[in-house]
């Protein structure tokens, strides 16, 4: 299960619906967000049945 320690507010997401579609990109520019952070929303995505990241 994804939890998040941080809220990711300052990118405009606060929820896993938000996040859906999210360019990856952009979310690894993030402090605090890598390679391991993104493959772990993916699943999260997925298993919601919501639209996974788009890949540059």
């Amino acid at each position: 299960m994804l939890v998040w320690t941080r809220p990711r507010t300052v990118a405009g997401y606060r929820t896993l619906e938000s996040l859906a579609g999210a360019s990856s990109e952009g979310l690894l520019a993030q402090h605090g967000f890598g390679p391991e952070g993104a493959r772990l929303l993916d699943e999260a995505l997925r298993a919601a049945g919501l639209e996974p990241l788009r890949r540059p």
